[in-house]
C-alpha cells in the first residue's frame, strides 16, 4: 500500500529518514490518559469547538497537520490538569458523568475554510454526469455529535443525529444520565451522515465515562485495584519522518476515479491520471517512493484498491513487472516500529509504558474509536512468552455479571471491533513486560497478494510509476475483516517498577456484582421477529456505476435512508436476525438501547456461540463464505433480542464500520407508543362545529371526540405524534380554510378519568 524508499546502495533514503526518527523516539512515552472534565455540583457543561488543527505525534519529526479536533472550553465542572480551556487534543477529552447526572455540550462548528485535500464531498455523481478523476475537496463540513451506547432520548437536542449543524453554526446537546445507567466506557464522536469516517478517523473523538469506567466493580472498590482508560486508533502519515507531516486519508486511492486505463507510455512518463499516491506526495522528498494496490478500468469486484491501506509499507513487498529487478522494492520488517507510516496509538500515543508493580492486578478498558480498524489482541508476558487468558469483566459500558474469557484461542485473544469497548483484568508480572500486542492471525493464513502500482517522486510533478505486484507476508497480518487486512504491531506495554503489588483472581465464571442494565430475552417470546439480510452494490439508480462512491452497502436490498422503517413499539421485545451475504464483516450498532446477541455463526470458523449472559450497544455480524465471483455458499449470522425501554421517537442502526455507514449501512428505526391510537377528522355543517375523533388501534373503539375551534364549520387538519414524550400518542389539530391559522394540541394521556 505504502512506501517511502530511495534506492541508496541497498538503503533507502526514507528507510535512513525514519530510523532517525525511530532512533529519537526510541525511548517509549510514559503511559498517560486523555484530559478528564468531570461534573461539579451534577452537572458538567462544556463547549466544543470542531475545527482542523495538528497534533505533536510523539514518532513524527514535526507536528502532523490536517487532523479534526475538538478544542474545549469548561463552563462548569473540573479538569483533571486545572485548566478550563484545552487545544488541539488527540483524543479529546474525556468526559465523566456520574449516573443521574447532566451532561450539557456546546457545539461549535468550526470546520469552514479547511484545507485538506483529502477530505472529500461524498456526493454521488448524477447517472449522466463526468465522474470528477479526483473527488471534490470539501471546503466547509457540516457535522453533528452522537453519545456512543447512551440511553437517553434521541429527540430534539439529546442523542439526535438526524440534526445537520452547518459549518459556522452551534448547536446545544444537554443529555440527562438516567439513574440506572450503568457505569463503563462510552464515547462521544460526530455522526454526520456520509462523513461519519473521515471525521471520526480527522480525531473528532472522546470518551464518555460514566461513573468508573471498571463498571464500578466491588472488588476493585476493595482491593483498590488500579483502572486505566485506554483509547485506540490509528494514522497514516505519509512523510512521517519529513518537513511537512500531514494526516492522511487512508482511503483517497479508493475513490479516485481511474476508470479509463492508462494509454501507452502514460505511467512511465508520469502523465497518466489520476495519480492513486498520497496528495502531498509531490511535497515529500525527491527519490521518495509509494506503492498501493492497482486498478483501472469499468468498476468490478476485482477492484481491491485499499486491500492493504492499512498494512504499513515496510511489511509490504513491491515486485515489478516484466523483470524489472533493480525497481523491486523489498519489505523492511526489521524497521522500528515507530519508523511505520501506519501506526497504531493508545491515546495518542505510540506504544507507551505503564509502570506498575510487580503482581499488581489492573483494569484495562480498550475502547476502539478508529473508523473502520478491527485489533485482534492478546496480553504476553515477555520473560516467559506465555500469553495469560484475557479476563473479560465487561463490555461496551456494561458490566459483565461474572467473569468470561474470549471464545478463541483457549481465551488468549479478543477481537475488538470498531466502536466496541472492553474491560478486562490483567496481572503484572514478576518478571520482564506484560505486552499488549496484535498478533500474527495464525491459522495457516496465506501470503496476501495484490497487482500494485510503485511511483517515483523525480520532484517534476510528474512522477513515474511502473506496475506490479504486492505481497503481504502472514507474520504482517494480524486480522483480515473480509477486505481489508490489519497489521501486527504492539501497542502498549507494562513494566513492573519497585515493590510488590496485590494480585487479585479473576477466572472464568467468577460472578461481579456490579449493577448491570443487562435483561436476559433468550427465553422470552419476541413479540416481533425481522430477518435483516446484509448485502451490496450498485443501487443507486440515480448515481453513475463509474463512480466508486457510489458502490453502497445495503440492508434488505436498500441503502439509508431508503431502507423500509422498523417501527417497534415501546416496550416490545424483538428479535433481528442479521443474515450477511456481503464479502465484509459488519460490527452491528444500535443507538439508545443495548441487545443480547442470542447466536453467532461465522460459517468461514464454523464458531458458533450464543446466547451470550451480558448486554452490548455493539456486534460483529460475521462474514459469509464465498466463491471466487463472490457468490455465497452460506451467510454469515449475527441473531439480536433487544427491548424498547423508555423511549419513543426516531434514531438508527447501523454498521460500525464507518466507511460501510456512510456508504449507506444503515436503517431509520422509529419506536412508536405501546398503545396506538388514530384521529379522523369529521367536516363541520351548517349549524354543526367540525370536530375530531379518536380511535382505538385496537378493534377501532373510540376513545375521545374534541371539538378544536367551536362555531368552525369546515375542515381541519390532524395529526398523532407524542409531544410531550410521556410514550402516549398527542392530538394535534390544525385550523383550516376561512379560518385565521390556529393549532391546538391535546395530551393523549388520561387525566382526571378522563
Amino acid at each position: 500500500m505504502i512506501v517511502l524508499s530511495i534506492a541508496i546502495g541497498s538503503i533507502s533514503r526514507a528507510d535512513a529518514q525514519d530510523a532517525r526518527v525511530a532512533s529519537r523516539v526510541a525511548a517509549s512515552p510514559d503511559y498517560r490518559e486523555p484530559i478528564t472534565l468531570a461534573t461539579k455540583d451534577g452537572v458538567l457543561e462544556v463547549r466544543l469547538t470542531a475545527r482542523q488543527g495538528q497534533v505533536a505525534l510523539d514518532t513524527a519529526a514535526k507536528p502532523v497537520q490536517n487532523f479534526l479536533l475538538f478544542d474545549y472550553e469548561l463552563i462548569q465542572g473540573t479538569a483533571s490538569d486545572n485548566n478550563v480551556t484545552g487545544k488541539g487534543l488527540y483524543p479529546a477529552p474525556t468526559l465523566q458523568v456520574f449516573p443521574g447526572e447532566k451532561l450539557i455540550v456546546h457545539l461549535d462548528n468550526a470546520l469552514s475554510g479547511l484545507t485538506i485535500e483529502d477530505y472529500f464531498s461524498p456526493q454521488y455523481t448524477a447517472k449522466d454526469g463526468a465522474v470528477p478523476i479526483y473527488p471534490i475537496q470539501l471546503k466547509d463540513s457540516p457535522l453533528n455529535l452522537h453519545v456512543h451506547g447512551i440511553h437517553v432520548s434521541p429527540k430534539g437536542n439529546a442523542d439526535n443525529v438526524m440534526l445537520h449543524i452547518p459549518a459556522g453554526m452551534s448547536n446545544t446537546y444537554t443529555y440527562d444520565i438516567p439513574q440506572n445507567m450503568p457505569q463503563g466506557a462510552y464515547w462521544y464522536h460526530s455522526h454526520l451522515h456520509s462523513l461519519t469516517a473521515p471525521q471520526v478517523y480527522g480525531g473528532l473523538v472522546g470518551l464518555l465515562a460514566i461513573g468508573r469506567t471498571d463498571g464500578n466493580l466491588p472488588v476493585v472498590t476493595e482491593k483498590n485495584i488500579p483502572v486505566r482508560n485506554m483509547l485506540l486508533q490509528y494514522n497514516f502519515v505519509f512523510d512521517r519522518a519529513g518537513g511537512a507531516p500531514q494526516l492522511n486519508n487512508a482511503n483517497w486511492a479508493q475513490y479516485v476515479s481511474s476508470i479509463v486505463p492508462p494509454k501507452g507510455d502514460e505511467l512511465a512518463k508520469g502523465i497518466y491520471r489520476p495519480s492513486l499516491a498520497p496528495v502531498n506526495f509531490a511535497r515529500s522528498a525527491v527519490g521518495s517512493k509509494f506503492f498501493t494496490v492497482w486498478y483501472a478500468g469499468p468498476l468490478s469486484i476485482r477492484n481491491d484498491r485499499g486491500l492493504l491501506q492499512a498494512i504499513p509499507s515496510n511489511l509490504q513487498r513491491f515486485t515489478a513487472a516484466g523483470g524489472q529487478a533493480e525497481l523491486d522494492v523489498p519489505a523492511n520488517p526489521s524497521l522500528p516500529d515507530s519508523g511505520r507510516d501506519v501506526q497504531f496509538t493508545v491515546n495518542g500515543q505510540f506504544q507507551p509504558v505503564i509502570r506498575s508493580k510487580a503482581g499488581q492486578t489492573e483494569i484495562w478498558v480498550l475502547s476502539n474509536v478508529s473508523d473502520f480498524a478491527y485489533m485482534n489482541v492478546q496480553l504476553t508476558e515477555t520473560a516467559t512468552g506465555r500469553h495469560p487468558q484475557i479476563a473479560v469483566v465487561g463490555q461496551d459500558g456494561n458490566p459483565y455479571p461474572e467473569v468470561h474469557y474470549p471464545v478463541t484461542e483457549n481465551g488468549t485473544r479478543l477481537l475488538i471491533p470498531p466502536a466496541s469497548r472492553y474491560a478486562i483484568a490483567v496481572t503484572i508480572p514478576a518478571q520482564g513486560d506484560l505486552v499488549l500486542e496484535m498478533p500474527p492471525r495464525g491459522g495457516g493464513a496465506k501470503t496476501i497478494t495484490a497487482p500494485g502500482v510503485l511511483y517515483t517522486n523525480d520532484g517534476t510533478g510528474n512522477p513515474p510509476a511502473v506496475l506490479g505486484s504486492l505481497s503481504v507476508p502472514p507474520s504482517a497480518v494480524s486480522y483480515v475483516d473480509g477486505f481489508f487486512a490489519f497489521p501486527t504491531q504492539l501497542l502498549a506495554k507494562a513494566t513492573p517498577s519497585e515493590g510488590a503489588g496485590t494480585t487479585t483472581a479473576f477466572v472464568e465464571g467468577q460472578p461481579l456484582g456490579a449493577y448491570t442494565s443487562f435483561v436476559e430475552l433468550s427465553g422470552t417470546t419476541p413479540d416481533v421477529k425481522r430477518e435483516i439480510k446484509i448485502s451490496g452494490g450498485f443501487l443507486n439508480d440515480l448515481a453513475t456505476t463509474s463512480d466508486p462512491k457510489a458502490f453502497v452497502y445495503a440492508f434488505d436490498a436498500a441503502a439509508f435512508p431508503n431502507m423500509p422503517l422498523i417501527q417497534p413499539r415501546l416496550g416490545s421485545v424483538e428479535e433481528w436476525r442479521f443474515v450477511n451475504s456481503n464479502n465484509d464483516e459488519h460490527p452491528i450498532h444500535i443507538h439508545v438501547n443495548d441487545f443480547q446477541v442470542v447466536e453467532y455463526y461465522d460459517p468461514t470458523t464454523g464458531l458458533k456461540t450464543g446466547p451470550e449472559k451480558w448486554g452490548v450497544d455493539n456486534a460483529n455480524a460475521p462474514a459469509p463464505t464465498m466463491q471466487i465471483d463472490e457468490s455465497v455458499i452460506e451467510p454469515g449470522i449475527l441473531a439480536i433480542r433487544t427491548r424498547f425501554d423508555d423511549y419513543d421517537g426516531l434514531y438508527v442502526m447501523h454498521c460500525h464500520r464507518l466507511n460501510h455507514e456512510d456508504n449507506g449501512l444503515m436503517a431509520l428505526i422509529n419506536v412508536i407508543p405501546a398503545i396506538s391510537t388514530y384521529a379522523v377528522a369529521i367536516p363541520g355543517a351548517e349549524g354543526k362545529a367540525a370536530e375530531v375523533r379518536v380511535f382505538d388501534g385496537n378493534g377501532d373503539r373510540v376513545l375521545a371526540t374534541v371539538t378544536p375551534f367551536p362555531n368552525y364549520q369546515g375542515s381541519v387538519s390532524v395529526a398523532m405524534g407524542d409531544v410531550d414524550g410521556d410514550g402516549v400518542l398527542d392530538l394535534i389539530v390544525g385550523s383550516g380554510k376561512d379560518r385565521a391559522p390556529e393549532v391546538v394540541a391535546y395530551s393523549g394521556k388520561g387525566r382526571d378519568g378522563r
